[in-house]
């Protein structure tokens, strides 16, 4: 069972990067249809931040979480995972760099509705070919870490929205990456769930040192982040 440790980050770790966007541009061309979504974007953070991106539906949030997640290529411009460009990596070794090393939590849960909580958040483990037995306690611990030690055994269906979004949050930690990309994570709950679920996001990321980016058009959550950015225009300005 992996021992989360809560020690402080070294200067080292403090200052290493994790996330980097450079010069990122985002142009959608459907027929006579040309808008900008992005422009001229450049975007560091290092290990251990939280980082809220505010912006109103439309304005370019998600399109921006899928280029750093190197789910989406940019126009022009590049994004960076540790190191790693994403256009520098296949298919393949892209879907490996993101398991190694994201975690990822969307408005709605996207759980497997067959699978237990237990078993969708130890699905990341078993991607990795870990050892079952193994994999099996590492998510029972997480899950218990976010309040569901009793629903392990529960399917999505047997959950409320707030416990769906808590299993969602579990899975995307359980692999202790060093960065989840959150697209709008609490956009589904009711504000006590809200805060709930937020606050379980941030301080299982300090714990376990990982950066958290979230996109929200939600300002109270976003002004509970070390550092806030408005997107606006296809342009990225500190809030």
């Amino acid at each position: 069972m992996n021992n989360f440790s809560s020690a402080p980050l070294t200067p080292t770790e403090a200052g290493r990067t994790v996330v980097r966007a450079q010069h990122l541009t985002k142009r959608f061309q459907e027929g006579r249809l040309d808008v900008t979504v992005l422009r001229d974007l450049s975007l560091t953070v290092n290990a251990g931040e939280t980082v809220a991106i505010v912006g109103a539906s439309g304005s370019g949030k998600s399109t921006l979480l899928h280029i750093l997640g190197g789910l989406d290529k940019p126009t022009s411009g590049e994004a960076a995972l540790n190191g790693a460009n994403w256009a520098g990596m296949g298919a393949a070794a892209q879907s490996q760099w993101r398991n190694k090393h994201l975690g990822f939590v969307y408005q709605f849960h996207h759980l497997l509705p067959e699978f237990s909580a237990l078993d969708n958040v130890a699905m990341p483990l078993w991607i990795r070919r870990a050892d079952a037995a193994q994999s099996n306690a590492t998510a029972a611990a997480m899950l218990r870490k976010v309040g569901l030690g009793e629903r392990l055994h529960h399917r999505p269906s047997e959950l409320s929205g707030g416990e769906r979004q808590r299993v969602a949050v579990a899975r995307a930690l359980v692999t202790q990456p060093s960065c989840v990309l959150a697209d709008e994570p609490t956009g589904n709950l009711d504000r006590t769930s809200a805060q709930t679920v937020f606050q379980l996001m941030l301080d299982l990321a300090a714990e376990q040192h990982t950066a958290l980016v979230v996109v929200t058009h939600d300002a109270a959550l976003a002004q509970q982040c070390q550092r806030r950015y408005g997107l606006v225009g296809g342009v990225l300005s500190a809030a």
